[in-house]
């Protein structure tokens, strides 16, 4: 399993429960721009990722992985920078995560 923005609170809360509820072994990719890597359970995998990244990029860490099922938590979740930044947030929360 993956879990993109598993650094996230979110995110982490989805991979403790994955691993410890689940028994499940678990890739965490987040570019730790909101989410903290104190967050990030200590049997997770983790790897440094973007999702604003090329495509093919994160095919192939899938595919080297091995991975089976994808839970995206990706976002950015500080609303009033979102009326500074509006297209950086559209980019994040809306076009990657489809």
């Amino acid at each position: 399993m993956c879990v993109i923005g598993g650094a996230g609170f979110l995110g982490s809360h989805l991979v403790d429960h994955l691993i410890d509820d689940r028994n499940c072994n678990v890739l965490v990719l987040d570019n730790l721009i909101s989410g903290l890597k104190k967050h990030i359970n200590k049997k997770a995998e983790f790897g440094w990722f973007d999702i604003r990244s090329d495509e093919d990029e994160l095919v192939g860490i899938l595919k080297s992985h091995e991975i089976e099922y994808v839970f995206n938590y990706a976002a950015e979740p500080y609303i009033p920078e979102s009326f500074e930044r509006p297209k950086h947030f559209f980019t994040i929360n809306a076009v990657c995560g489809i």
